[in-house]
């Protein structure tokens, strides 16, 4: 008896387990997964939660603290935070088994100390102005030296999702080098211009050695091209071309002087035989 019994308890047990594989749940005794999740107010985070179903209840108090959005394709829950404060969101399966207790804690921002900590890291470079727009800041303006803007970069990304730069090289900055590029170059026949982030090389050239030295001395003053986020991202296709363009053309060389011409003229008289005599001519 004792062993049928023992078999009866084993069949029911495989039996639990197959049902649960079936219906995709997980078993009653699976451990939960209890996760920390630290928020401040105004900024979202994503959270993956590979073990949850599709479709999943919902529990624990979290309703005035955040609003959440879920994407089952990717598994990710996304926490919009509404006010401060701490609480508990519950994931649970179709059975109510806790399979996620997340731990909720949303905190002030304090976009105002962040501005500060950035306007001093960045006090002394010129044209850029930092302010606070839509929870978060924001670095703006135009800058003279491109090797500026890799510190305002480094500055920026250490805030993450706090903090965006939309700072821009200056248009004047681009004018500026074009006037040394042209200076150097020292030919009053040479004209620089800066386009779009091009610099332009238009004018004649006495040969082929001047034009490559122009070329030269303009790469030399061209400064470090400054990539846009959109393109860094691979939101926008750059437009590839030289950052110096040469357009001069060769003076065409003078047309060679005509050669000495030198004229013979030659008299030749026909003597008769008469006249060889009456002056003896022998």
């Amino acid at each position: 008896m004792g062993e049928i019994k023992i078999k009866n308890i084993l069949i029911s047990f495989y039996v639990l387990i197959s049902m649960n594989v079936v219906l995709g749940t997980v078993p009653a005794f699976a451990k939960k997964s209890v996760i920390s999740v630290s928020l401040e107010k105004g900024v979202y985070k994503d959270l993956t939660i590979p073990n949850a179903p599709s479709n999943f209840n919902k529990g624990g108090e979290y309703n005035s603290l955040v609003r959440i959005r879920y994407n089952p394709n990717t598994k990710v829950l996304r926490f919009i935070p509404k006010k401060v404060g701490v609480g508990v969101l519950l994931i649970k399966d179709v059975k109510d088994q806790i399979l996620y207790e997340i731990r909720i804690d949303v905190k002030q921002t304090d976009l105002f100390k962040i501005a500060q900590e950035i306007k001093s890291l960045l006090k002394d470079i010129e044209g850029i102005n930092i302010l606070t727009k839509n929870n978060k800041v924001i670095v703006d303006g135009e800058i003279l030296l491109p090797k500026d803007m890799n510190r305002i970069h480094s500055v920026v990304k250490q805030y993450g999702d706090k903090a965006t730069n939309l700072v821009t090289l200056s248009p004047l900055a681009q004018a500026k080098i074009a006037q040394f590029i042209e200076r150097e170059i020292n030919n009053p026949e040479i004209q620089v211009k800066a386009i779009n982030g091009k610099f332009m090389i238009q004018g004649t050239c006495r040969d082929k050695t001047e034009m490559d030295r122009a070329t030269i001395i303009a790469k030399a003053y061209a400064p470090d091209v400054v990539v846009d986020e959109a393109v860094a991202d691979k939101k926008t296709q750059e437009r590839r071309a030289d950052v110096v363009i040469n357009l001069c053309e060769i003076k065409q060389g003078a047309a060679p002087k005509p050669k000495k011409i030198i004229q013979l003229i030659v008299h030749y008289v026909e003597l008769q035989k008469d006249y060889q005599k009456g002056f003896r001519f022998q």
